[in-house]
């Protein structure tokens, strides 16, 4: 079995690691990504993506314009009892499914030379000396100078390297559906109900993204997917009436569970942990993929400027994250909690509706400012 040597390793080929493999390759860096499963894959994701990464994506050379996109503009959000928000998003976004998204990356990044390997399920890393060895499922060993950890929201590597959040169980599941019908296209629908919350938008060609978090103790309850869902309905008028007007085109949805949005290190053996592998934020704010995006482009500035000093790189890293996101995980740590409140949602959003400055302000408080390519 061949032994595979390279500069950088990334684990996870999804937005965060594709796109700081292209960022490294565009400096001159050796790049292999490894990804466990096939690609392109469909997976359960609000695919809404804030426009403070789309210039920054096709400067990097990613065809976005041309991919079909849905464009988004607008915000509405109904609380259990059918009062409903709406406002406009102050930079708005782009709906694009994973799957298209996602092999969107992986082309440029392979144009760009980054070597890919599906199928290739990373289960451990070791530090020896001052390089990383790293093992795959099938027992294949990778060297490299450094490692990108993209994992995702949780993985056997994650287990394997005893992370802390592995063993704290979380009861929240994810389920998506691809979905046609009448809807507004340049609207993003948030409907919260009890013990959970639906997003719906527009991604490429005539689909839409309906997505929804859920405890999964109502899963439990109902006996099945179809029952707890009309239960939703039950606790949400806009809710019921988009899922009634949706065409499903996939009945069977895509499902994940143990959706946890825990701390996370941001760092192990030296390791930068970028996108869901560093923490995930409430889809609420309905920005992380934007949100990996630019923890990659950190990542890899950290590299570029310490290759040879990992402790610096390490804490440049932690320095620039928490300056980028700790705000923004804390307000969707409050939004998450306050609209888990049936009584605090439906005030919150009567004081808000004549408030649409305040609201502006607290969805930009949740969204960064656009990027702009610093390796070229």
């Amino acid at each position: 079995m061949e032994t595979i040597k390279t500069e950088v390793a990334i684990i996870g080929a999804g937005p965060t690691g594709l796109v700081a493999s292209q960022l490294l390759a565009k400096a001159g860096v050796k790049v292999h990504v490894f990804e466990k499963n096939e690609m392109p894959k469909h997976k359960v994701c609000g695919e809404y993506i804030s426009n403070e990464v789309f210039q920054f994506l096709i400067d990097l050379g990613n065809p976005i314009e041309k991919s079909g996109y849905g464009d988004i503009k607008n915000l509405s959000l109904s609380s259990p009892d059918g009062e409903v928000l709406k406002a406009s998003l102050p930079l708005g976004g782009f709906g694009l499914s994973r799957y298209k998204f996602d092999d969107l990356l992986a082309n440029h990044a392979k144009n760009l030379g980054v070597n890919i390997h599906q199928l290739t399920s990373i289960e451990n890393i070791e530090k020896v000396e001052d390089e990383y060895v790293l093992t795959a499922k099938s027992g294949q060993k990778i060297h490299a100078n450094w490692v990108i950890g993209a994992q995702g929201k949780r993985s056997e590597l994650d287990r394997n390297l005893n992370r802390k959040f592995w063993n704290r169980r979380s009861h929240f599941m994810g389920v998506k559906y691809h979905v046609k019908g009448d809807f507004d296209q340049n609207s993003i629908f948030l409907d919260i109900f009890k013990d959970g919350y639906c997003g719906l938008s527009k991604v490429e060609n005539d689909l839409y993204c309906l997505c929804y978090l859920v405890r999964s103790s109502k899963l439990k309850s109902a006996g099945s997917l179809a029952l707890m869902e009309k239960e939703i309905a039950k606790e949400n008028p806009r809710f019921a009436q988009r899922l009634s007007l949706a065409k499903k085109v996939n009945e069977t949805p895509y499902v994940i569970n143990q959706v946890s949005f825990l701390e996370k290190e941001k760092s192990l053996l030296g390791i930068l942990m970028a996108g869901d592998a560093a923490g995930m934020i409430s889809p609420l704010c309905g920005n992380g993929m934007a949100m990996g995006i630019q923890a990659a482009q950190l990542a890899v500035d950290s590299y570029l400027k310490f290759p040879k000093n990992a402790e610096l790189r390490e804490r440049k890293y932690k320095g620039d994250w928490n300056k980028q996101f700790k705000t923004r995980f804390f307000i969707g740590g409050i939004l998450q909690g306050l609209f888990f409140n049936p009584f605090l949602v439906k005030w919150t959003i009567r004081i808000l509706k004549n408030r649409p400055k305040t609201t502006e302000k607290i969805i930009s408080l949740t969204h960064g400012k656009p990027m702009k390519i610093r390796v070229l």
